[in-house]
């Protein structure tokens, strides 16, 4: 696991940036297309991994509180009716495991537009 923001950044450049840099330079000394497409590639999916950072580093870096101060008002409002056991609101009696197994597959059929049909 990494600690610190430096040590984060140091591996940043000597596992991405810095052999990005070194396999274009060498794909522009010598001549062919082929390495040179290699290092576009390369160069662009470094690019893609830096902004995949900058778009989760919020979620990795701070500690998200979720309060269920609704569900708690909820709950007294329905054990105020006559018939509060038809209501299932206490959010202990889910099976999270199957929630997020069942969410994660959703989220890739019906927003990734992946192919889950080889799934479990």
């Amino acid at each position: 696991m990494i600690r610190s923001k430096t040590q984060f950044k140091m591996e940043w450049f000597f596992s991405y940036v810095m052999p990005t840099a070194l396999y274009s330079g060498f794909a522009n000394t010598i001549p062919g297309k082929h390495h040179k497409k290699q290092a576009a590639q390369l160069k662009k999916l470094t690019r893609r991994a830096e902004t995949l950072y900058k778009v989760f580093k919020p979620f990795g870096k701070r500690q998200w509180v979720f309060t269920t101060d609704s569900m708690d008002i909820l709950a007294k409002a329905v054990e105020s009716t006559n018939a509060p056991d038809s209501w299932l609101i206490s959010t202990k009696s889910i099976d999270w495991e199957r929630y997020i197994t069942s969410y994660c597959f959703g989220l890739k059929k019906y927003m990734l537009h992946e192919d889950v049909s080889k799934e479990d």
